[in-house]
């Protein structure tokens, strides 16, 4: 099951970006923090939104902007993985 989500490097790169910025994104804003293309973030998109990893938070002008669903479980064990893999690195 980790395969669907961890599979493709742009949807990890998503993920990384959600999980270290604060507050609502736009897609746009997402793909050019991530480093991916737009169209590669498309593309890659539809998992975040099937597992519930992020929501939707308010219209922005003509962009929608979303942010991580911080009440989904997987959400809560990526954000405690996040800081776990961090309080190793920051020992080395």
């Amino acid at each position: 099951m980790l395969r669907k989500i961890f599979d493709n490097p742009t949807t990890t790169r998503m993920l990384d970006t959600l999980l270290e910025t604060v507050g609502d994104h736009s897609k746009t804003e997402i793909s050019r923090l991530s480093g991916i293309s737009l169209p590669s973030l498309y593309t890659h998109w539809s998992i975040l939104e099937e597992y519930n990893i992020v929501l939707p938070t308010r219209q922005l002008g003509a962009s929608k902007m979303f942010k991580l669903n911080t009440e989904s479980l997987i959400v809560a064990r990526l954000i405690a993985l996040d800081a776990a893999i961090s309080t190793i690195d920051n020992r080395n």
